[in-house]
Order: C-alpha cells, then structure tokens, then sequence
C-alpha cells in the first residue's frame, strides 16, 4: 500500500517545477498574460499622465488636440 504523501501533490511539488516541466501551455499563457497586463496597465495610466501633463501646462497649450506626456510652456 502506497503512503498517502506518494499520491498526493502538494503546493511545494508544483513550484519546484522547472519550465520544461511546465509544459509551453503555461510558458505561452504566461507571456500573453504579461503583454496583456502591460497593455492594461498603460490604458489605466496614461489618461492621468496626461492629466497630469495638461494640469502644468499654459492654458493655450492645454486646448490643443492629441495626447501629452509632457507639459509644455509652463
């Protein structure tokens, strides 16, 4: 009769695994979720860059179109 700690993973078994253990499933899930999150993290911030950027800027500066990461004319 086998002991239950034969038979059972437990959580340290699963982080010991190397890469190629884990398969290229994770590898790629896990890329893609980076570059998704990065993508999210920059939808998220760059709105309050640019708020940020408009708030120091000169009020004729302020009304021009487009995006600033930068203020300009103090």
């Amino acid at each position: 009769m086998a002991a239950p700690h034969d038979t059972i993973i437990d959580r340290s078994d699963v982080s010991r695994m190397t890469g190629a253990e884990r398969g290229s499933g994770d590898r790629s899930f896990n890329v893609l979720n980076v570059v998704f999150m990065a993508f999210l993290a920059a939808v998220m911030i760059i709105p309050f860059i640019n708020v940020v950027a408009v708030a120091f800027s000169s009020n004729l500066t302020s009304l021009d179109a487009g995006i600033k990461l930068w203020p300009s004319e103090w």
